[in-house]
């Protein structure tokens, strides 16, 4: 599965509350670990960990995270204290943007937004006569 979006969060509330804003914005845990997808949250940790990084000293706690609509989403909880700090979500889908929105509502921040959008470029025009 190829990730299409990728975002994110500051969030800087305790556990249980962070995962009661996902249940606000749709989300809920499925209880699964994304062990097939294991290398791509390898491959993103180290992007984002360039930009931000605090990101080393805390602790990672991988989910996914499914919709209404049976969309999956992965997520990467950075943790401490038991405060999560910031979250990685990551959808094959461009499907972030509606959840986002959700839950910068409940006060989440969003500090990085990736899409991968495919660029249409017009078929070329033939003089057939």
């Amino acid at each position: 599965m190829v990730m299409k979006s990728v975002a994110l969060l500051k969030v800087g509330r305790d556990y249980g509350v962070a995962f009661l804003d996902l249940g606000i914005a749709g989300l809920r845990d499925t209880k699964t670990r994304p062990v097939k997808y294991a290398e791509q949250l390898e491959t993103i940790q180290q992007d984002i960990a360039q930009a931000i990084p605090q990101l080393g000293g805390l602790y990672v706690l991988d989910t996914v995270l499914e919709d209404s609509a049976g969309r999956r989403y992965l997520a990467r909880l950075y943790m401490g204290g038991g405060i999560v700090h910031y979250v990685v979500l990551a959808s094959p889908k461009n499907a972030l943007r509606g959840v986002l929105k959700k839950l910068t509502q409940q006060g989440w921040k969003v500090l990085l937004l990736v899409e991968k959008k495919t660029v249409k470029t017009p078929s070329p025009e033939t003089d057939v006569r």
